[in-house]
Parts: structure tokens; sequence; C-alpha cells
């Protein structure tokens, strides 16, 4: 009975030395961990020392375990902003994310919004999950943000707004809120515990947070308005890109009052832009790059005294004529009251270029008659009217018929017999774009309502027919 006694004197001598010496090593513990929390000054953030511990078992020691000395090397950084300027990136976070030691990686993933950092939260171990991230950037928030997590294609994001985030370098600390997965690497990302009670875990990162101004599209542009003349020539000459190449422009067009009053959205550096009412404009010019940066001009004024027409007009088919139609102008106007005085009508396959045009018509009548040239072709048209100061409205847009096509007039003749005065010859010109014509079809009809035919059967081009009485004939 003695010996047993000795003997559990001496382990319970030695439990309390174990339980010393432990306690020893977790203050040692601690200490390290204090320290190395130092440099960031937790303290001073948005989270209060509960909201940085490690849930389970209210251990903060496990938890400290996770949080590395803050980042003292900057030469990597220097190196990746010196690269960004370089290459003119679009990220707002730098390399200095691959020196967070937590159980996540972050990485910024590029989503064409300049306001929206998106985030790559990733645990390489695959043990955890983020759920929600509390974030801050130092003397920025008064008050910790946060943003929960979100699954596209097995992977985690996160989005956060850095809309007030001036360019420059900041502390940023980010607790991340995480579940567990079927523990072991391997395992898809979606493969949850599935306990009655979650666990929650709680980790911190930190390091430092890069914003860099993005590249600047520098926009320019002169315009020319010749005395009352309702037009403007707009030029781009001198607009430029930081990051890439101009590809595309939008001309914005805002009466006396501001409001937008029109927007053309082109790809050429020069446009020409008519005005339809007189009055005080303001022009504007924002032009794009290949790397989905924008810039936008500063606004000038121009005064248009007189207005172009205003083109109203239809491109109807014609009854019984197959490929014929009339362009209607009858509801064109002029605002300023001038008079429209010409209208025209080009149609072309190609570039715009007298050569490639296969109808040009002018008229003063506000209808015109044109023929297809040819059946399944896209052509381009040219729609314009004149006023009495020859301003000029145009109208351009694509035109295509698939079908049959009647013949096309050309011109006709008709010619008197001297030796016998009631003989008329008579013949006509006609164009056939997808045939051979077959037959001419003429006759003389006289005022009383009299019809004489030709003699010559209808397969004759040029024929003659006698005029049987006096009187007014129409051919």
């Amino acid at each position: 009975m003695k010996s047993i006694s000795i003997v559990l004197l001496l382990l319970f001598c030695s439990s309390i030395s174990a339980l010393e010496r432990s306690l020893e090593e977790e203050k040692r513990e601690w200490k390290n961990s204090e320290r190395l929390l130092e440099e960031p000054k937790i303290e001073n953030s948005a989270f209060d020392n509960q909201s940085l511990v490690k849930i389970k078992n209210g251990s903060r020691l496990d938890f400290y375990k996770h949080v590395k000395a803050p980042l003292t090397d900057t030469s990597l950084i220097n190196d990746e902003t010196n690269r960004f300027n370089r290459t003119h990136g679009k990220y707002r976070f730098k390399k200095f994310l691959k020196h967070f030691k937590g159980p996540f990686e972050l990485v910024e993933v590029d989503n064409g919004k300049a306001e929206i950092l998106k985030l790559k939260i990733t645990d390489p171990k695959n043990k955890y999950i983020a759920k929600k991230v509390y974030y801050r950037l130092e003397n920025l928030f008064s008050e910790k943000e946060s943003s929960d997590a979100y699954v596209e294609n097995g992977d985690v994001f996160v989005d956060i707004d850095i809309t007030d985030v001036p360019v420059g370098e900041f502390k940023a600390y980010f607790r991340i809120l995480a579940t567990k997965t079927n523990h072991g690497l391997g395992k898809k990302i979606g493969h949850l515990k599935r306990d009655k009670k979650e666990q929650i875990y709680s980790f911190l990162h930190y390091g430092k947070f890069i914003r860099i101004e993005s590249p600047k599209v520098y926009t320019f542009f002169t315009f020319e308005n010749a005395p009352n003349a309702p037009w403007v020539k707009i030029s781009t000459d001198g607009t430029y890109s930081e990051a890439g190449i101009i590809i595309s422009y939008t001309y914005n067009i805002y009466s006396s009052e501001g409001a937008l009053a029109d927007s053309i959205s082109s790809e050429e550096s020069v446009l020409f832009y008519s005005f339809k009412s007189p009055g005080v404009y303001e022009l504007e010019v924002i032009a794009f790059d290949d790397k989905q940066n924008q810039g936008i001009s500063e606004k000038q004024t121009v005064e248009i005294v007189n207005s172009a027409p205003t083109l109203v007009y239809n491109v109807i088919p014609r009854d019984g004529l197959p490929g014929h139609f009339s362009v209607d102008f009858s509801g064109t106007y002029d605002e300023d009251g001038q008079e429209v005085i010409l209208y025209r009508y080009i149609l072309y396959q190609g570039e715009l270029s007298e050569k490639n045009w296969a109808v040009d018509i002018f008229s003063e009548e506000p209808k015109i008659h044109f023929v297809t040239p040819a059946s399944g072709v896209e052509y381009s048209q040219l729609i314009l009217a004149y006023d009495e100061s020859f301003n000029v409205t145009r109208d351009l847009n694509t035109f295509q018929y698939s079908g049959g096509i009647a013949p096309k007039y050309q011109g006709h003749y008709i010619s008197t017999d001297e030796n016998f005065l009631t003989i008329r010859y008579i013949g006509a010109e006609f164009e056939d774009p997808d045939g051979t014509i077959v037959s001419y079809h003429y006759q003389a009809i006289h005022e009383d309502g009299t019809i004489v035919l030709p003699w010559e059967n209808e397969t004759v081009q040029h024929n003659g027919l006698e005029l049987v009485k006096p009187g007014k004939w129409t051919f």
C-alpha cells in the first residue's frame, strides 16, 4: 500500500511539472504571437479581439498560428508595380497576396469592373471553404465592411466595392469566416462536412493593398462649321490611349438645356453631322481603346442658324412590276421654313464611289422610281434631300431584293413617214436584268378611245402603225 502511494505521488508531481512546462510554452507562444501582430497593429483595426479568435474550443493560440509576420520585402511589390505600369494592367491588387501565409490564397480575377474587386479564395490543402469576408483598408474605413462569398464553377469568390478607394498604397486586413470541408487534398470544394451544427472558423490575413491609377484615354476633337451651314465636321485628331489603341468613338450632341439630343457610335475618327433644328448645341466625344478604357472630351459649343431638311421617306414596291420601286419623299420638310427643292437616290455596292453606283437619280419632284439592278444582292442606299440654301440631309442603310425583275424602260422613239403622213414608226429600248425580252407591246389611243395596234406582231422591237383618223393620239 505504501509503495502504491509513493507511485501515485510521483505521478502527481510529474503531472504538475508537465503542466507547468506546458503553461510556460503556451506563454512563450502567446508572446511570440503577440509580437508578430505588433506591426499591423490589429488592436486599431475595425476588429475587436474576440472577432479574431478561432471559435473552436476558444483557443487563441490555434488561431494565431495562422498569422505570420507582416511583409517587409517591398522589392516584389515594386517589381509588380513596374510590371503593371509597363503593361497597363487593370488589376488593383499586387502579388503581395502570395505573401499571406494563412490557410487561404487570395488572387484577383479580372471582371472588367473598375470599381468592384473580385477575389478568388482558395485553400491549397482544401481543408476550409470561405463563407464571408470582413475587410478594412487602414485609414479608409471607420467600420469593417463585409461581403458574402459565392461559388462559380466550383471556385469561391468574393466581390469588394472599392469605389471610394483612392490611388495609393494601404495596409489591408481581411478576416475570413470559413467552414471545414471533408478534410484532405483532392476533395472537391463543394464537399462540406455535414454536421448538425457546422463549425465556423475565423482567419486573419493582412498585407499591402496597392491601387494603381487606371491607364487613361485622352480625347480631343476639333470641329468645322461653315457660315449658316446646318452641319459640323468633327475630327478627333490628337486622341490617344496610354494602354492600347483607340477602336471606337461615341459622338454626343446636347441641346442648350443640356439634354442629350443625339448620340452616334462609330469606328470612324471623323463625323459629319447635320442638325435638323436651329439652335445652340454642345458637342462631346467619348473614345474607347482595346483595353476597355475610355476617355471623355471637354464639351464645345456650336450655334446652328439654318437647319437641314428633315428627311422622311419610304421605299415602296411598284404594283405589277417585280423589282421596281418608288422612293416617296412626300413627308420631308425643313424646320427653318425653307423649301425642299431637290431629291436624290443612290444605290451602290461596295465603297461609296461613283464607279460603284448602280443607280443615281435626281428629281425635283418628291418621288423617284428605280429598278433593282440584280436579285439577291445586298446594296447600300444613300437618300438625300436639299433645301433652298443647298443644305443637305442624308440617310444611309442597306437594300436587298430577291425575286424576278421586270424589264427596265430605257427610252423610245416615234417618227413620221414623209410620204405617208398617217404612218408612225415606233420602237423602244429596254434592259432586262434577269432574262431575255421576248415581246414588245405598242398601241396608239385616240382621244375618242379608238385603239390602233402595230401591223407587225409583238415579237418585233421596231414596229409601225397607221393612224386611222385625225385628232389627238397618245402612244
